[in-house]
């Protein structure tokens, strides 16, 4: 068994579940007296991951602590706080399968991108816009050829606390594509003024020429 990783919130999520399942087989049981499953926890770890894991539980104490609790915690601190849903679906309806992808392979890595796209509450009563509208604003953003646009799209979504609506989304994307008309045709009124200048400079030394006394 690999030491646990705890710069990957998925791969410390399966090693904690490996662990709690080796314990299991064994019939190990944390009380309030003794702990074997935190020992083992302990022990296949690593020195790195336990490090980093008492830094979690400060002030409390790894050894003290039950299992269950510790896998709380460690899986409390890598997930993220608020996971922005129109962002997973986002990514999720940009995946395509690789070359020598076997459609087996790719159904898994679908059926793991879905995880947390919330798909179970698109016809939710009391859901803030229709299923329709909800996947023209996921396939709005997941199409855009600006992938500048794409992520300041989902910055602002993910800066707002109310949930989006399309007509929010495309306002939105309208103004970036304003100051992206804006500031092209501003840049090329500049270059153009610049190059008509140097041009005139240089027909004006071609007419005039040099001093043959000083030059």
């Amino acid at each position: 068994m690999d030491t646990l990783r705890l710069d990957n919130a998925e791969h410390a999520e399966a090693w904690l579940r490996s662990l709690a399942a080796q314990a299991q087989t064994k019939g190990l049981t944390d009380t309030a007296d003794a702990r074997p499953i935190t020992d083992l926890f302990l022990a296949k770890a690593g020195v790195d991951a336990i490090r980093r894991a008492s830094i979690m539980a400060a002030p409390a104490v790894l050894e003290d602590m039950a299992f269950a609790d510790i896998k709380a915690l460690i899986v409390a601190q890598l997930q993220p706080h608020k996971r922005l849903v129109v962002a997973e679906r986002t990514q999720f309806m940009a995946m395509l399968q690789s070359e020598g992808e076997t459609v087996q392979e790719y159904v898994h890595r679908l059926r793991h991108g879905a995880k947390h796209c919330a798909f179970d509450k698109l016809c939710a009563v009391g859901a803030h816009q229709s299923v329709e509208d909800e996947l023209i604003q996921v396939r709005l953003i997941a199409g855009m050829w600006n992938a500048g646009h794409r992520l300041k799209m989902l910055e602002q979504m993910q800066s707002t606390s109310a949930d989006v609506s399309l007509a929010l989304s495309v306002q939105f994307a309208q103004q970036l594509e304003l100051i992206r008309d804006f500031n092209g045709g501003t840049i090329a009124k500049e270059e153009n003024l610049v190059a008509h200048v140097d041009k005139n400079k240089g027909r004006t030394r071609a007419a005039v020429g040099e001093c043959s006394y000083c030059g």
